[in-house]
């Protein structure tokens, strides 16, 4: 492609027309600063039209100068016979060929070419030119992205959500898929946790014949999330404590009353008894942590704690 460097002014460029526009990054002082010491190394690319010029790529660079006070800027200028695919593929390519892309970038890039292609084949064929992911699986998610809600391709854009959990979270439906992330957001749950959030409310929802819309609203969890005195894991653990519990009041009861029981042996520092698994099965274990001979006979005495404790042998006769 032939480009025309051309001085065109400032004023002239649409500043309305995001069409193009593919990096999710915001303006930002750095820019503004570099370009203010050293200049315009890298003259945007912009397109002739009838009311004016319109940027195909180089949005931040534009805004920039703009902020400067610049009436005049040093452009790429493509011919006004330009075709939209030409259009797309070097708004792309002034992206992609430079850096990685992240998700919601590839996305925007995916559905501009989506729109200018006849086909998956040719969708396919000028996004591995372009350095985009050409698997057409991997493309059908990544367009799908872009129509998500702004709070689920914000959590994508952050890293906050994967790109599996957010069409996990599409699934639900506009308001669930919102209310949702933004928990995952704001308290910044990893993906274990994400997965074990949505499980439990599923169960607890199917069971109750309840929408999960229903259970976010609880005022329990409100309170939690919107605890000022509590930081993310904090409450985390308390939401997670709660859900848990009212999916499976029987399996917290009969763990609090065996904190307790724990509690009430004072096996001392170094001793800990574990539980099977959802108390399903018979097998406890005992570890015990030792530094020297002397004190693993020290704090083997806990064996003759748990031997004569008959609150314990009830307890794991039940």
């Amino acid at each position: 492609m032939h480009f025309k460097l051309e001085s065109i002014p400032i004023a002239q460029i649409n500043a309305a027309d995001t069409t193009y526009r593919i990096t999710t990054a915001k303006r930002g002082d750095n820019l503004k600063n570099s370009i203010a010491a050293i200049g315009l190394m890298s003259p945007p690319i912009v397109h002739s039209d009838t009311a004016g010029y319109r940027t195909i790529a180089g949005f931040r660079r534009i805004e920039a100068c703009r902020d400067l006070g610049w009436t005049h800027i040093k452009a790429r200028l493509l011919p006004f016979e330009c075709d939209e695919l030409t259009l797309v593929m070097c708004a792309i390519a002034d992206n992609s060929l430079q850096r990685p892309l992240n998700l919601l970038e590839s996305s925007r890039s995916l559905n501009l070419l989506s729109k200018v292609t006849v086909d998956a084949r040719h969708l396919g064929k000028h996004a591995a030119i372009l350095s985009l992911p050409a698997n057409p699986e991997m493309m059908a998610k990544l367009v799908s992205l872009i129509t998500m809600a702004t709070t689920i391709q914000r959590g994508v854009e952050s890293g906050d959500l994967t790109l599996a959990m957010a069409l996990e979270l599409e699934q639900l439906g506009p308001h669930t898929s919102e209310a949702l992330a933004q928990i995952i957001i704001d308290l910044r749950l990893g993906l274990n946790r994400q997965r074990e959030l949505m499980s439990l409310l599923f169960e607890i929802a199917k069971r109750e014949n309840r929408s999960i819309d229903e259970l976010l609203e609880e005022e329990k969890i409100k309170q939690i999330i919107e605890n000022e005195n509590l930081n993310n894991p904090q409450k985390s653990k308390q939401l997670r404590e709660l859900i848990y519990k009212r999916r499976y009041p029987a399996i917290s009861e009969k763990s609090a009353r065996f904190d307790d029981l724990v509690k009430a042996l004072r096996l001392g520092s170094g001793v800990k008894l574990t539980p099977p698994v959802n108390f399903e099965g018979t097998s406890y274990t005992l570890s015990i942590a030792f530094d020297g001979i002397e004190q693993l006979w020290q704090r083997a005495k806990c064996l003759e704690v748990l031997k004569r404790s008959d609150t314990l042998k009830k307890f794991m006769a039940e």
